[in-house]
């Protein structure tokens, strides 16, 4: 299953997205889905970048407490990545500042949610 961003171009003509859900909430559709079509037990397992690995770990930890099955992560790296989309681009290492406060907000609220 895929769940997509709403990608567009804002006035000034630069790409942006909204309207993406965070790890929590995608595996709250995904256990929702297969709830309602009658598989409460199967593992889930969210896929993503490595660059995301933090906060995506602590994500799946926050959804796995309401899911009450299984839940984690799988992730690929930047190598699969580019041998995919056929270029060589170097690690996301402009995306490590905003992942460590992403990561830093989800340790929160797993906190408050264990008490």
């Amino acid at each position: 299953m895929q769940i997509d961003r709403h990608n567009y171009v804002d006035d000034a003509g630069k790409a942006k997205y909204d309207k993406q859900p965070g790890t929590a909430a995608v595996i709250g559709i995904v256990d929702a889905i297969t709830k309602a079509a009658g598989d409460e037990s199967a593992p889930i397992a969210h896929v993503t970048s490595g660059t995301y690995r933090p906060s995506r770990t602590l994500g799946a930890a926050f959804a796995g407490l309401s899911a009450g099955r299984p839940v984690g992560i799988a992730t690929y790296g930047n190598d699969l990545l580019n041998e995919i989309k056929g270029d060589n681009a170097p690690p996301p290492a402009s995306q490590l500042p905003s992942e460590l406060h992403e990561m830093s907000q989800q340790a929160a609220k797993l906190r408050e949610a264990l008490g």
